[in-house]
């Protein structure tokens, strides 16, 4: 997956995310969230994308004992993941300059 599709994929799934209400709970996004993160340390191995770890995604019992997954959380881990790869993309751009 390219960069540009994963920041086109984060952006999508941020605004998804924007209309939950924090209450509700997004497990279906942390699929997506950890493709999306291996995918941008493929393309950019040795980097800050190493100390950003996948989200582990529970299970319905343990949904129900309080290892949820909230669309606020889910929004800066989308947000960090961005912040990186375009700090990593510009750095890419300057060095080939």
């Amino acid at each position: 997956m390219t960069d540009e599709m994963i920041l086109r994929l984060a952006a999508e799934a941020s605004e998804a995310l924007s209309t939950m209400e924090f209450w509700m709970t997004c497990h279906e996004f942390v699929h997506v969230y950890n493709r999306m993160l291996q995918s941008a340390q493929e393309n950019h191995p040795g980097t800050e994308l190493d100390r950003l770890g996948p989200l582990k995604a529970p299970t319905f019992g343990e949904s129900l004992v309080g290892n949820v997954n909230y669309p606020a959380e889910m929004r800066i881990r989308i947000s960090e993941l961005r912040i990186v790869l375009e700090a990593l993309q510009t750095d890419s751009e300057n060095a080939e300059r």
